[in-house]
């Protein structure tokens, strides 16, 4: 009897000091592109209650990926910087037991901004001029 309680409470031990982990990893929703929000779905914790979870958005590099600075929320709009880049979030949590990290899958390469579209209209007047150097084209709205 006393190497079975021994053992039953050397079990529970394990089971309290077991560290919170992810049950999913965090997934970016959106589309990558600068000026457009993405964000998070959060990431599935197990003990969530007693865990601190801290979310750092990541761009690529030409040899890995780098912490973006100041972002560290549940979105991220992205900047020019970005541009061409992957995006990606790793998650770390911690509770007075351990800690456990998961990253996102990476975006797809963050895209320009959508430009802007300019519609003529039958009143509207149109010159173009070519000098040495560039192409001027003006408009002028009637």
């Amino acid at each position: 009897m006393p190497l079975i309680r021994a053992l039953l409470a050397a079990a529970a031990l394990l089971v309290l000091c077991t560290a919170a982990s992810f049950t999913t990893p965090p997934e970016i929703a959106g589309e990558p592109q600068v000026g457009s929000a993405l964000s998070i779905a959060w990431p599935g914790v197990e003990d969530a209650d007693s865990a601190d979870v801290t979310l750092t958005w990541e761009r690529s590099t030409a040899t890995g990926y780098e912490e973006i600075d100041d972002a560290h929320g549940a979105t991220y709009t992205p900047a020019l910087a970005d541009l061409g880049r992957r995006l990606r979030v790793h998650a770390v949590v911690e509770t007075a037991t351990g800690s456990d990290e998961a990253w996102s899958e990476a975006t797809a390469s963050v895209a320009a901004a959508n430009a802007p579209t300019l519609r003529l209209g039958a009143e509207d007047r149109k010159s173009t001029r070519l000098n040495s150097s560039h192409l001027v084209i003006s408009y002028a709205v009637f």
